[in-house]
């Protein structure tokens, strides 16, 4: 709690005959999550592994004929392994494995597929031909009569019904005829004929006009009715040969179901594995893998590890500094600065509030956790803001429904924090004396915020000084765990930030009590924070205490100018970060009045029958929706902007650990067996 799972770097050498063994080893443990060798910089490139890059393409290639081929069959594409027998890790064995037995699998799935595809092709075709038979059916002539004309040339298709006119104009030159069959749309069918010789001059008129062919079908005898029934009766011969299809396919799916589902499931870890290998470097006969594992499970990892290979793998587990710069250095190379994973270390109380964390930013390796501080804060201002006996408990027995999955929306963690909140509203509804909106129902432990909106103010007040001094604080800790001294003394959250921040606090408050601070007391409170803040660069430069690659550059007027601008933003951000604490206040002050609203509505409804009721029961679930929603986001809102801004600033990795199949397990390459691309 509080800081993230302490990391260590773990560095295995390991023979290359015993790399599947080593692999899946790691697989089972799921404990070290993988880096490239190359990330060390240096050195570490002429390690790289190409022919692990060849092998997991044609993993990547197998995969997707594989994948389509179980769709194509009905069989899931899940890693799931059902046989219980335990998955071989050696890639290049599976893949030779896996290709001979999907070769005549795969054949015959073809076959029965460029079958039903030749029918699907074929109905689409005839649907298009049936269209067009619907479009020349009015017409009511033989088709074969249509195609027979010797002298005239025949034309049929859809025109605009405004471009009708048009079409007219550009054949009145020659002889013709166009007949109008229906309306469909706003398109009007037409049938047009024009001399045999005037064809080229019809087909310009049609193009001129936007005209949509409708061309005669060929192969098909009789008037468009009669036809029609022919594409209807080869349609349906065509369904069943589309349905033999599929149905073949799910028998061959049937037949091969196990072999099937082992070589998917035999593909999916190897394929895993060989994704991992892309990070690994290799020399004439080792390989060397790196990555990190939580310290608690790094003794384990290399045990295992050892024991796996009959001692004959080196593994080293280097600790995480602060800051750390890790990688091997050589002269003249640089090292190379990689960072830690994060993983949470949360006690199960509090793991579902980890939500309120990672949605703003995981926490980097080498910050605070503030999980603990974000669980109670947002209760904490949720409570003050909804405080309310009945409706706090109708949100409890919601998350509670929800953690459960009684109500599936959500997840169980969703739930939690819900659940959490309502016993919080629950709470402050009883020092509030607030229950159903009412303050009639219960006594009052503390007051009634309607009758102390100023109170109820200050109280506000004072509980966004508290955070933001705590959040001052905990910068200034960050910044002494880190040896950031620069970010300590001169950030404006810093100590000169806490000093500026407390300062503006003790001359309003002797302004308030009516004993005005004097000049030196002001200069002292406020001058000098200040003055420190808008001479940083200066002083930067002259106590160095920034970093070489950070120093400052040369100090000229334009800094000033800048620098003048930035400390009052500075001022009136304080101002504004304490001030939006009053939300606290106002949200419960308008809960309240929502809460007599609701009752005087209800009053009103009196003379109804069930009209009273029916209006309570809808307000509150009115305001436990609508306004439960608004103060979950005002409430985050104070949290992030206000409180979290001063110290933290997230963008950790989350720790994703290389895991295959509980099943897997080496086969054995074989001694001296080197992994290689398959075919």
């Amino acid at each position: 709690m509080w800081t993230p799972t302490p990391m260590r770097c773990a560095s295995l050498v390991v023979l290359d005959t015993d790399l599947s063994t080593v692999t899946a080893q790691l697989g089972r443990l799921g404990v070290l999550q993988l880096f490239d060798v190359r990330a060390l910089g240096g050195w570490a490139d002429r390690l790289s592994w190409g022919q692990a890059a060849v092998l997991a393409r044609a993993y990547d290639d197998l995969w997707r004929r594989l994948t389509g081929l179980l769709e194509a069959l009905g069989l899931p594409a899940e890693t799931v392994s059902e046989s219980g027998e335990r998955i071989p890790i050696s890639p290049d064995a599976v893949l030779a494995e896996a290709q001979a037995a999907l070769a005549p699998i795969a054949q015959m799935a073809d076959q029965i597929l460029k079958r039903r595809r030749a029918a699907e092709r074929e109905v689409e075709r005839l649907d298009v031909v049936a269209r067009q038979l619907e479009l020349l059916r009015p017409v009511g002539v033989d088709l074969d009569e249509l195609r027979q004309l010797r002298y005239l040339a025949i034309a049929s298709g859809l025109v605009p019904a405004v471009s009708l006119e048009r079409l007219r104009g550009s054949l009145e030159a020659i002889p013709h005829v166009i007949i109008p069959i229906t309306r469909v749309g706003d398109h009007v069918l037409v049938l047009a004929a024009v001399a045999r010789w005037d064809q080229d001059v019809l087909d310009r008129a049609l193009r001129s006009a936007y005209v949509e062919r409708v061309e005669i079908p060929s192969g098909l005898r009789g008037r468009p009715e009669d036809a029609l029934r022919d594409v209807a009766n080869r349609r349906e011969e065509l369904a069943r040969e589309i349905n033999q299809a599929t149905a073949d396919l799910t028998s061959l799916g049937r037949a091969h179901r196990s072999a099937l589902v082992r070589t998917r499931d035999a593909v999916s870890a190897n394929r895993l594995a060989v994704d991992a290998w892309r990070q690994v470097g290799q020399t004439a006969h080792t390989r060397l893998l790196t990555g990190w594992v939580p310290a608690p499970q790094a003794m384990e990892l290399r045990s295992q590890v050892e024991a796996a290979t009959s001692d004959r793998a080196l593994v080293q587990l280097a600790p995480v500094q602060p800051q750390t710069r890790r990688g091997v250095e050589h002269p003249g190379e640089p090292s190379v600065s990689l960072e830690p994973p994060v993983e949470l270390s949360n006690p199960p109380a509090l793991r579902p509030f980890e939500s309120l964390v990672t949605t703003y930013g995981l926490p980097r390796y080498d910050e605070l956790d503030p999980t603990p501080l974000a669980a109670g804060l947002f209760l904490v201002m949720f409570g003050m803001m909804f405080g309310d006996l009945g409706q706090g408990a109708v949100l409890a027995v919601i998350g509670l429904l929800i953690a459960r999955r009684i109500i599936p929306f959500g997840g169980r963690n969703s739930g939690i924090v819900l659940a959490s909140a309502g016993l919080s509203a629950m709470l402050f509804g009883l020092l509030y004396g607030s229950a159903f909106g009412s303050e009639q129902i219960i006594p009052a432990l503390w007051f009634h915020p309607l009758r102390n909106a100023t109170f109820f103010l200050q109280i506000a007040v004072g509980f966004g000084i508290a955070v933001v001094t705590t959040g001052l604080l905990l910068h200034i800790l960050k910044a002494r765990r880190s040896g950031d001294y620069l970010s300590l003394f001169l950030d404006q959250h810093g100590v000169v930030g806490l000093w500026l921040y407390w300062g503006i606090l003790v001359a309003v408050g002797l302004a308030l009590l009516n004993r005005p601070p004097g000049l030196a007391e002001l200069i002292a409170l406020v001058g000098v924070p200040l003055a420190l803040l808008y001479l940083r660069g200066p002083l930067e430069a002259r106590l160095g205490l920034a970093a070489p690659e950070e120093a400052p550059g040369e100090v000229g007027s334009t800094y000033y100018v800048v620098s003048g601008v930035e400390v009052f933003d500075v001022l009136v951000r304080y101002v504004s970060n304490t001030v939006s604490f009053l939300r606290l206040a106002a949200f419960a002050l308008s809960h309240a009045g929502l809460g007599v609203v609701v009752f005087t509505l209800a009053a009103m409804a009196r003379g109804v029958p069930f009209g009273a009721p029916a209006v309570l029961v809808l307000g509150n679930a009115v305001v436990v929706g609508l306004e439960g929603l608004i103060v979950a986001i005002q409430a985050l809102r104070l949290q992030y902007y206000e409180f979290f801004s001063k110290f933290y600033q997230g963008g950790g990795k989350p720790y994703r650990p290389f895991a295959l199949p509980l099943a897997a397990g080496s086969a054995g390459a074989g001694p001296g067996e080197e992994p290689k691309a398959g075919a």
